[in-house]
């Protein structure tokens, strides 16, 4: 899974939904929000923390891919502290977390 390949299903969610549901329903509702979730959870803090970052920081749709992180950052809130403290340590994760 790599940035490119997240923000291309954030995409295809897009047209497959329409933007208003995914910013009305939230990413959980039109993406597979838990495989990202369950990927990024296998990952070491760092390669976790760059991928996120790269995905909220993409040029295309980046409010909804600001959205998606913040959902992925909610539902990793019960990793290690260490592994939480990486990812906030950030400012694009610490903004994604509040």
């Amino acid at each position: 899974m790599t940035a490119d390949s997240i923000v291309k299903d954030v995409r295809e969610a897009i047209d497959m939904f329409g933007r208003y549901t995914f910013e009305d329903k939230g990413a959980g509702e039109v993406m597979d929000v838990a495989a990202i979730v369950r990927y990024v959870r296998g990952l070491d803090a760092e390669a976790a923390r760059d991928l996120l970052v790269a995905v909220a920081t993409q040029p295309v749709e980046r409010d909804l891919c600001v959205r998606l992180v913040e959902a992925v950052m909610s539902d990793l809130q019960d990793v290690p502290d260490e592994f939480w403290e990486v990812l906030i340590a950030h400012p694009v994760l610490e903004k994604a977390a509040m």
